[in-house]
This record gives C-alpha cells, structure tokens and sequence, in this order.
C-alpha cells in the first residue's frame, strides 16, 4: 500500500508559502503521494463544520502522514511530534506546545526558529520534519 502524505498550511498561508513545496517534494521524491491542499477557513472557520469538510476530501489510512496544526487528530494517530519555537511570534511557542503535549501525549521539539516560515521570515526548508517523518 501507498503511503501518503497530507500537509496543512498554517492560518492564512497557502500551499506555495514557506517549507510546504519543499517537504512536498522531498516526500514525493521517497514514493509518497502527497497532497497540500488549500483551506482558507483553516483556523477560522469553527472546527465542527471545517473538520467533516476535511475528513471528506482525503482519505486518511494507516499508511498516511499528516502535518499540521491540528490537535484533533491525536485519536487517529501513531506517533504525534509537537516542534515549537521559544521566539514564535504568533504564540506557537514551548509553553503552548507543552500544554498539547501535557494533554496528548508524544514527544516535544523545542528550537529557537521563530514561526518556521513566515511572510518575513523565510524558511524555505524544514529538515527536521523531513528526518521525523523518514522515521515514520
């Protein structure tokens, strides 16, 4: 079976923006089909009508990778990575990240990157994740 790979851009961002094309490649490159779809209302639109309208278009197995913001998807999941910033801008920083993995379990990433990818702050890479999902 394929695996596949599913990578969510964050709030307002869109699939072409920072390390997105990237890891697209870089996954496709190791046999994955992967999608990076477009939702604008990620993050905005009220989880309980955005999520059905995602569970929807993609099929999700085994098999499947998904990177993202999403805390929801803990029930479905192996293996859950939370990598944070202590300079996020945006409030993504350790101490949010520490609460979701207070509450969900995995492993925590702490660096010093800023928001990993912004409108001014480029990050056209993303190595880390890269090396966390070849070990999925």
């Amino acid at each position: 079976m394929q695996r596949k790979a599913i990578i969510f851009h964050g709030t307002g961002a869109r699939p072409e923006y920072c390390w997105y094309p990237w890891l697209s490649q870089r996954l496709a490159g190791r046999g994955y089909a992967v999608e990076v779809p477009h939702y604008p209302g990620l993050n905005a639109e009220p989880i309980a009508t955005f999520l059905p309208k995602v569970l929807a278009s993609h099929d999700f197995d085994e098999n499947t990778v998904l990177v993202g913001h999403w805390a929801a998807i803990k029930a479905h999941v192996r293996d859950v990575y939370f990598i944070n910033s202590r300079v996020d801008p945006y409030g993504c920083d350790d101490a949010q990240g520490r609460v979701m993995f207070e509450q969900l379990g995995g492993t925590q990433i702490v660096r010093d990157d800023g928001h990993f990818g912004d409108a001014d702050q480029p990050y056209e890479t993303f190595e880390l994740l890269d090396r966390l999902i070849a070990k999925a």
